[in-house]
């Protein structure tokens, strides 16, 4: 007899930077109306019987029972995931993997293991599911996107209702038996295609404005709750708004330089509460008219730095020009979507988006040999440190962090930043910063019984200010408590130079060449 009950489930996104923290968790309560689910996230109930037979399994009845799960798919990570598990590979290797498997399959023989239950049931009430789109992807993904054979399209919180796996004396396999269940779930999703296409955000998500009009009038029918029903309408509303000015911004977008659609996502994707949501408003309609304002000579300026000389100036001139007109448009479009969202998180009584909270920052998923390593919660939050004072550009990485009283050392792929303590962290808190172009040596050095991080830099001519070999009079040193810290320092700050140096000696493929493999 087996019992499992697991009180709460939560799949965190991994993803640096992304706008949805998360990808799974139990479906928390949206409206007072409803009946406050006390049990566990999942429970199993199964009980075996002795069988004569040692290749039959008999089970009096075996029970999968799940709460409501919101489900949150990022494209990013969704291609990124089917890209780790070989969905990408060629069809070579993939069909000498199956020729391979069916020759062990022949080899071992014999009959296979049967499974008896009698009574199978598989409970999975209701999904609220969302997808979100990305608009730019790397050229692996976008590669990888364009042999999925359909689309993504986003939508968000489709309520789908699922009716539950159920048999009785099934005898078969456990391959037939899970093939059952997964086309039975198919089978359901498919059954809720209208649902998912009235919630997709470009139609304005009206079958959330009819959920949200159903639950008031319900409320008041049974309750004689008329401010649930002004809440409940004002909620669907205003949510339709939002999502169908979001879905007009994201379209001009599109004609956007890179940098100001970075910048406009960051603005609209980190705010959580109605406040935060009004200010991200004001912030995009104020960055949307100055960059339209400044649209001429930015895009010309990043035309000619990217594909240079006269066609990259005309290139980047006519994104300019049509920028000068796009990008006020596109910030009132935010202003209206987050003024919306302000009003419909003001009128939810579950007040943000989403309950749950993080539980895992995005691990460091590259160590310094290039493995991947335990998870560390002090190198995932350096890591998102570096993050924070690069502005999110990812060719520099993480390697190690050192927690001091009044400071902490980063260690990046780059460059070792001195920072100040404190809850936020900008470059404003670095008191000294050594790319290691500039560094000579990290040494240990004591003065008048204390110990210090002696960080040397090159010695650089007076006149062409290029580096020439051997060590400088800049010294500057940092106090350290200890001197076994104090060493342990010096050694990750010149190792993490020497890897720097065997990176410049690597050859890398150019763009061009990586396009034209792609192309291929």
């Amino acid at each position: 007899m087996l019992e499992l009950s697991i009180q709460d489930v939560q799949v965190d996104n991994q993803l640096i930077g992304t706008t949805q923290p998360f990808m799974l968790y139990v479906t928390p309560l949206s409206n007072e109306n409803e009946v406050i689910e006390t049990g566990p996230a999942v429970q199993v109930n199964a009980v075996k019987s002795p069988s004569k037979s040692a290749l039959t399994n008999i089970y009096k009845h075996l029970m999968v029972t799940a709460q409501r799960f919101t489900v949150q798919i990022e494209e990013k990570l969704l291609l990124k995931l089917l890209s780790f598990f070989g969905y990408d590979q060629a069809e070579s290797e993939v069909e000498k993997y199956d020729e391979n498997l069916h020759e062990k399959t022949a080899e071992q023989g014999g009959t296979p293991t049967r499974y008896y239950f009698e009574n199978l049931k598989i409970s999975i009430p209701q999904i609220k599911l969302s997808v979100f789109t990305s608009n730019k992807l790397p050229l692996d993904l976008k590669a990888l996107k364009s042999t999925l054979g359909f689309p993504l399209i986003r939508f968000e919180d489709a309520v789908i209702n699922l009716d539950p796996f159920t048999r009785v004396h099934p005898y078969e396999t456990k391959e037939f038996i899970i093939n059952d269940i997964l086309k039975h779930f198919q089978e359901e999703l498919l059954s809720q295609a209208a649902r998912i296409l009235g919630s997709v955000d470009f139609l304005g998500n009206p079958m959330g404005l009819l959920n949200d009009v159903s639950e008031g009038v319900t409320g008041l029918i049974k309750y004689g709750n008329v401010g649930g029903l002004i809440r409940n309408v004002t909620h669907g509303v205003s949510n339709s708004a939002a999502k169908f000015a979001g879905t007009l911004s994201d379209g001009l977008g599109k004609t956007m330089d890179n940098r100001h659609q970075s910048e406009r996502e960051y603005i609209r994707y980190h705010a959580a509460t109605s406040g935060e949501h009004l200010v991200a408003g004001i912030h995009g309609l104020a960055h949307g008219i100055i960059g339209g304002l400044t649209s001429v000579i930015t895009s010309t300026v990043e035309g000619v730095k990217t594909e240079g000389g006269v066609s990259g100036f005309i290139s980047g001139l006519g994104k300019g020009l049509v920028g000068t007109v796009t990008k006020p448009v596109a910030g009132a479009l935010d202003f209206a979507s987050e003024t919306a969202q302000a009003v419909r998180d003001t009128a939810t009584l579950s007040g943000p988006r989403t309950q749950a909270q993080r539980v895992r920052r995005p691990r460091c998923c590259t160590g310094p040999q290039g493995l991947l390593p335990r998870y560390s919660e002090s190198q995932a939050e350096g890591q998102e440190q570096l993050f924070k004072l690069t502005d999110n550009i990812q060719d520099e990485f993480f390697i190690a962090v050192e927690n001091i009283d009044s400071y902490c050392v980063l260690i990046s792929s780059k460059a070792v930043y001195f920072l100040k303590s404190g809850d936020y962290i900008d470059r404003e808190a670095i008191f000294l910063e050594v790319k290691y172009d500039d560094l000579y040596h990290c040494l240990v050095s004591k003065d008048h019984g204390k110990v210090y991080v002696q960080v040397t830099k090159k010695a650089a001519s007076t006149s062409s200010g290029v580096s020439i070999p051997g060590p400088s009079h800049q010294k500057p040193m940092v106090h350290v408590k200890s001197e076994v810290l104090a060493v342990k320092l010096s050694q990750e700050i010149n190792y993490a130079k020497s890897l720097y140096y065997e990176q410049q000696l690597m050859l890398r493929l150019s763009e061009n060449q990586e396009q034209l493999e792609l192309d291929c």
